[in-house]
């Protein structure tokens, strides 16, 4: 295997002190975890450094162009086409082949009725949190879940051993190779090395309640395609709130004061979605040719998706999940107008849109033959 990884984990189903943020070694000049005795009342101290350098790391990274923020190709011009995007997709999903040309990534041999994938790049805190909000809602149930986490850096940052004791938790390192983040094909790796009825797409730093899976699975018994929080709206924290939760742990005394976070615009097409793995096969999945950085590939994929089946959304019960505060990573996009005009043209049913599901889907299995192994 070349510059990609697994990582698979057995054991029980239960990791220790969750409700603590644990001070990372990924982090200069704070001590490591297991150096750190939590019975001492200066552990919130370290907490509270730990964060405050954690975030500072953050706004660097959405501030600054790095060496992990390159795209693959030159000239974001295509040669072909711009109005034709189903030839447009061939071309440029030839740069997605040579961007990740070295990455060989063997299959799961485990079996879910659902798989949460979670792409995620720097933000290793929020996962954290988010991971801990998922795992206890599936814990309450008695049908397997499992998570499937794939970090697309240049260099693997993730603490994953926190999750060691969990079988059902599937680490994947997907080498960037110093290329921007490309969570379409993540997305599409998850899928294709997992095998499950339903997959399940979460963002790193969305909190769930504890219903979160048992109201999902019940609406994907009815309907292909779920959108899996009420009102096509999340609820946003601001960014004292959630650096008072990564500091004590605790979300309740949060949320109800209704200063400390926004109700989300209605229409988000994205954040947390699942629906068949039949349905995901048929639109040809996510499309990592067209969707480099923080994009609108979730706005792309969804209005695939409608093309053939309608979202539902979690309302009774109504689930609301909190969105935790990070530095916009928006604004770093260099890809962002042809990104914008990749989707009007397809949105706008121009001949040759329906063609494109088609073609994506070919792309798909393309690309998943040239980086996925059945090797163990």
């Amino acid at each position: 295997m070349n510059n990609g990884q697994r990582i698979t984990r057995e054991g029980k189903r239960r990791i220790v002190n969750r409700s603590k943020p644990i001070p990372s070694k990924n982090l200069n000049n704070v001590a490591d975890k297991n150096e750190i005795d939590f019975t001492n009342e200066k552990i919130n101290v370290v907490i509270n450094s730990t964060v405050t350098q954690y975030f500072n790391q953050l706004l660097y990274l959405s501030t600054t162009k790095g060496e992990d923020d390159n795209l693959p190709f030159l000239k974001p011009l295509p040669k072909t086409n711009i109005f034709n995007i189903s030839d447009l997709a061939v071309e440029k999903n030839l740069e997605v082949l040579n961007a990740y040309k070295n990455v060989s990534i063997p299959r799961l041999v485990e079996n879910y009725d659902l798989v949460t994938i979670i792409p995620f790049r720097g933000r290793w805190l929020h996962l954290e949190k988010t991971l801990n909000s998922l795992i206890d809602s599936a814990d309450k149930l008695d049908i397997k879940i499992g998570f499937v986490i794939i970090e697309n850096s240049k260099a693997p940052i993730f603490n994953k051993d926190l999750f060691s004791n969990l079988a059902n938790f599937h680490y994947v390192w997907l080498n960037s190779n110093g290329n921007i983040f490309n969570k379409c094909i993540c997305h599409n790796l998850g899928v294709a090395i997992s095998q499950s009825q339903y997959v399940h797409f979460h963002d790193c730093d969305l909190l769930v309640p504890d219903n979160f899976y048992s109201s999902l699975l019940n609406e994907l018994s009815k309907n292909q395609a779920v959108q899996a929080f009420s009102g096509r709206k999340v609820n946003y924290l601001d960014e004292d709130s959630t650096k008072e939760y990564f500091t004590t742990g605790d979300l309740s005394p949060i949320t109800k004061n209704t200063s400390n976070f926004r109700e989300g615009v209605y229409g988000a097409p994205g954040g947390s979605i699942a629906l068949t793995r039949d349905l995901f096969d048929r639109v040809g999945g996510f499309d990592p040719h067209f969707f480099w950085g923080y994009s609108i590939e979730d706005k792309f994929f969804w209005d695939k998706v409608e093309k053939l089946n309608h979202f539902t959304s979690l309302e009774n019960p109504k689930i609301d999940l909190y969105h935790l505060w990070h530095p916009p990573g928006w604004g770093k996009n260099p890809y962002e107008r042809f990104e914008q005009r990749i989707y009007q043209l397809f949105a706008s049913c121009r001949p040759g849109s329906e063609h494109y599901l088609k073609i994506a889907k070919e792309l798909y299995n393309i690309t998943i033959e040239k980086l996925v192994t059945d090797e163990k």
